[in-house]
């Protein structure tokens, strides 16, 4: 409860929650009818597909917003260990062992391929965590050379990484497409924290954003399908506006933002708990498809929970298994 009311921002931590809620779902669900709960077709379907829209650029967005809080300023060492200890240490540790587990455990849906190429090939979800580590390593010069120093440097890099993003580059190691992916979408935080312009959009504004959104994605959701790739100006849009959109309502919860605060280890264990969950309840006889998906999103949200709060008590777990500094002794 202290994280919450003295020292994180309310409103971030409650769009990262609600980014956290998504994101369990959409990996109960899965992410095409081969994996998850295998489900071809439907409300719960149709529901999981249009919100990949939203889902992966809101905790990128948020990522860029919670950077410019606190950015690089002139110890380029200092902030890659950071952010290797943060970052990278934690993916190759659950990573590994995500993999393993696919590997050997019943139920499973699928594996690794190439164990030669193991986070060269990025595993599974982990992707996202090599992809906005490379983003850090991008912005030591950024903002070295003045990049996003001002409103003019700024939009220029941004339409830059729109061209990046629209481009056909496509580079699956060490996920570089995915960093292509998700820089326009992390610079649009930077920037929208660092000039305030989020203050220059009202909650009506952000009202209107989202509902104009919703229209879209129902109007082309077919066409939206149809792409072979979600590297279009029309994504790239529905997740700008769509995050700003969700900045500006200045929606504040609680009970959400609880979630929020753990919102790291959440992505970094949830897979644990949902597909145990998963296996769990269908091995015990019980396919009853809201129950399992019901069990599996409250599994993935406070099995990560729990976890921490264990982890958080000793330093080599907290450090290993959280990327968090070592506990301060007294």
């Amino acid at each position: 409860m202290n994280r919450i009311k003295k020292s994180r921002n309310l409103q971030i931590d409650t769009l990262r929650g609600i980014a956290c809620i998504l994101l369990v779902a959409y990996h109960v669900i899965g992410s095409s009818a081969s994996v998850g709960l295998k489900i071809s077709d439907g409300l719960y379907r149709e529901l999981n597909d249009i919100l990949a829209y939203i889902r992966m650029p809101l905790f990128t967005f948020l990522s860029g917003v919670v950077y410019a809080y606190r950015p690089f300023t002139d110890n380029s060492g200092k902030f890659i260990k950071g952010k290797i200890r943060r970052l990278l240490m934690p993916m190759l540790i659950v990573g590994t062992l995500f993999a393993v587990m696919q590997a050997w455990a019943p139920g499973s849906n699928s594996s690794t391929q190439n164990w030669l190429l193991l986070h060269v090939i990025p595993v599974g979800h982990f992707w996202f965590i090599e992809a906005i580590f490379i983003i850090f390593m991008l912005i030591i010069p950024f903002e070295i050379i003045g990049g996003i120093s001002n409103i003019r440097n700024a939009t220029i890099l941004f339409f830059l990484s729109i061209l990046l993003y629209l481009s056909n580059l496509d580079i699956p190691y060490f996920a570089i497409s995915g960093a292509i992916y998700l820089l326009p979408f992390f610079l649009s935080g930077v920037v929208v924290q660092r000039f305030e312009l989020i203050s220059k959009v009202s909650v009506k504004s952000g009202v209107f954003l989202l509902a104009l959104i919703t229209l879209i994605l129902v109007l082309i959701y077919i066409e939206l399908l149809a792409s072979d790739s979600k590297r279009t100006l029309v994504s790239l849009l529905i997740g700008i506006l769509g995050c700003i959109g969700l900045l500006s309502l200045k929606f504040e919860s609680y009970f959400i933002a609880r979630i929020g605060a753990y919102s790291y280890t959440i992505y970094l264990f949830h897979v644990f708990f949902t597909a145990g969950s998963r296996i769990v309840l269908t091995k015990l006889g019980y396919f009853e498809l809201n129950v399992i998906i019901v069990a599996s999103l409250l599994a993935g949200i406070i099995g990560p929970i729990i976890l921490e709060n264990i982890f958080d008590k000793y330093s080599s777990t907290r450090i290993l298994l959280l990327g968090k500094s070592k506990l301060k002794t007294v």
